[in-house]
């Protein structure tokens, strides 16, 4: 009976190689993340108009997820109320018996505080599809967190929140709200706020008596509140 002969790498089968490593291969999802990566923006659009000829209930599945997703913002209703709150007792209560040299310290961290909870808090959850409830909510409590600002007497506190960024920042955090409100919407705000334009006009007054403004800079403010008076389609002189 003849030897048995070596075996040899090359005798190997598919089937007798090591299986596959487990993990190595991306998800499917990944794949197409990056093979949309690699697509510029304008193929992918003719891509898109392709299939939807080709299928048209793709662009019925798409219609019905942004009608979803719209009627999910608008039946939540966010209230905001309570951060005018909390940023009142802030400026009037926390700090109210420290001594300058504390107020110091902290006049940056309590405009660093304010700002957060314009952005965070309320305008990152205001949106075109939003509530007419919550862009409401959202844009009231805007104008009286501006105005416990304005009115803070602490010493360094009451410059840090009337300076010249924060001021920026309560004009456009306004404004934001503002044209994310559809026309019909503004009116609507007017109609609940009939008051309005003389709260913007009572903003404007501490923006006009503030030190720390320039002559331009107060003209600009006052041009920028005018052209959010419009927005509502209050037209009268914004000036004092």
């Amino acid at each position: 009976m003849p030897p048995k002969r070596a075996r040899t790498d090359s005798d190997s089968s598919p089937s007798d190689s090591a299986p596959p490593t487990p993990g190595l291969a991306p998800a499917p999802q990944d794949l197409s993340a990056a093979f949309l990566n690699l697509i510029p923006a304008a193929t992918q659009q003719s891509i898109l108009l392709a299939a939807i000829k080709e299928h048209p209930d793709i662009y019925a599945l798409a219609l019905s997820a942004q009608a979803a997703e719209i009627a999910k913002h608008n039946a939540k209703r966010e209230d905001f109320s309570g951060y005018s709150k909390s940023v009142w007792r802030q400026i009037n209560i926390e700090h109210r018996s420290a001594r300058d040299s504390k107020l110091y310290e902290v006049a940056w961290e309590v405009s660093s505080e304010v700002s957060n909870t314009l952005k965070q808090s309320i305008l990152s959850k205001v949106h075109k599809e939003s509530s007419y409830h919550t862009k409401r909510s959202a844009l009231e409590t805007i104008r009286k967190i501006v105005k416990s600002c304005m009115m803070c007497e602490l010493p360094y506190i009451d410059r840090g929140l009337a300076d010249k960024d924060m001021l920026e920042l309560y004009m456009a955090a306004m404004w934001t709200v503002a044209v994310k409100m559809s026309e019909q919407e503004r009116h609507l705000f007017l109609d609940d706020n009939p008051d309005w334009e003389a709260k913007c006009r009572e903003l404007l007054v501490f923006w006009m008596g503030n030190e720390q403004l320039g002559i331009l800079e107060i003209a600009k403010f006052n041009m920028r509140m005018k052209e959010f008076l419009m927005l509502f389609g209050i037209t009268g002189e914004a000036d004092l």
